[in-house]
């Protein structure tokens, strides 16, 4: 039977209306958003991340947008950030699984060996708030691990607020879960 912890700190960010826009790093990448209308999934699949050709095909399927990092030396993909509109895709989130009103979720943030040191994660957050902004007209909200240092950094740099958290234990396939609000 598996048993753990985990407490994931839960953050925010709304972009004003003027402020809008459509950021990309300065380096060898561009920042392309793939939707359903969108050719050549099977590129998503990048090596180290939790994603197949058919749960990339599914998530784009059901309203989901990846942002992805595409090196313009040779267009291999170096990061991707899901955008979920109507439900985080992590399990174990339980009633936080709903974005809320005003929200889409951010969902794993990736970014490949060979993009690394490059501020790529920091340029997908980014991007995230603006793409959410101008396509839904709303705000991000996003769980980061309390272990992950990195993440929490680049979140607070880029202007995402700390609301709550959210402390669970899992056992086995079931996972009790509580919320509790910063501070």
């Amino acid at each position: 039977m598996m048993l753990g912890r985990f407490t994931l700190e839960i953050f925010e960010s709304r972009i004003p209306d003027a402020a809008i826009g459509d950021p990309q790093p300065a380096g060898p990448v561009e920042i392309v958003a793939v939707d359903a209308s969108s050719t050549g999934l099977d590129r998503l699949v990048l090596p180290g991340a939790d994603a197949t050709a058919a749960t990339v095909e599914t998530r784009v399927a059901e309203g989901d947008v990846a942002l992805v990092a595409r090196s313009s030396v040779d267009g291999a993909a170096v990061g991707i950030f899901w955008l979920c509109p109507l439900v985080h895709r992590d399990r174990f989130c339980g009633d936080y699984s709903k974005p809320g009103d005003g929200f889409v979720y951010g969902h794993q943030l990736f970014v490949t060996p060979a993009g690394r040191g490059q501020q790529l994660g920091r340029f997908l957050l980014d991007a995230g708030r603006h793409e959410a902004a101008r396509r839904w007209g709303s705000g991000m909200r996003d769980l980061v691990a309390t272990t992950n240092a990195a993440s929490l950094r680049i979140h607070r740099a880029v202007g995402f607020r700390s609301v709550g958290f959210l402390d669970g234990i899992r056992v086995g396939e079931r996972t009790l879960r509580r919320s509790r609000a910063r501070g």
